[in-house]
């Protein structure tokens, strides 16, 4: 193989743990610095057809089944970002039924994840979730035994998923 032949490699820095960041439409002002972020499972049933030879074949389903997105996100000292879930939360399905959102608006907004570079600018690295809205907002566990920054994790739920060229995934 010759040094034309090669091809050397444009970015060579590794990727950093808060280099991902959550924004929801229906919050523009609100960051949501993730540590942990995995991009859902997704899935297709398979469906069974007779054959006389091979006892059944199989071709993929129409429908694809999208499992919850869970992310770990730091929690500012105001506790402004997790103040903001509990209320998209509170709203969807809060114990005062006046204070919910009306039936049949909307209930997620879309959501984008982004991918930064170590200096934490966007990347062309962009996720987004249609219909997205929190199921499961974690627990903080509060101690003054530890340094370390508080995190909770939060899943959500979403209709589909689109990379940044647009196309469904």
């Amino acid at each position: 193989m010759t040094d034309k032949q090669r091809v050397a490699p444009q970015k060579i820095n590794l990727a950093k743990s808060t280099n991902y960041r959550l924004n929801l439409s229906i919050l523009p002002g609100t960051q949501f610095w993730l540590t942990t972020c995995n991009l859902p499972t997704m899935s297709v049933n398979e469906i069974p057809i007779p054959h006389p030879l091979h006892g059944h074949v199989y071709r993929p389903g129409s429908t694809i089944s999208n499992a919850p997105m869970t992310v770990t996100f730091l929690v500012d000292e105001d506790y402004h970002n997790y103040m903001e879930i509990l209320g998209l939360m509170y709203k969807a399905a809060g114990p005062d039924a006046k204070n919910r959102n009306k039936k049949g608006t909307a209930t997620g907004p879309d959501g984008s994840i982004h991918i930064l570079s170590n200096n934490k600018n966007v990347s062309d690295k962009v996720f987004t979730f249609h219909n997205l809205f929190p199921t499961i907002l974690g627990e903080l566990q509060m101690t003054n035994e530890s340094a370390e920054p508080l995190l909770t994790d939060l899943t959500l739920q979403y209709d589909f998923m689109e990379m940044a060229s647009g196309r469904p995934l």
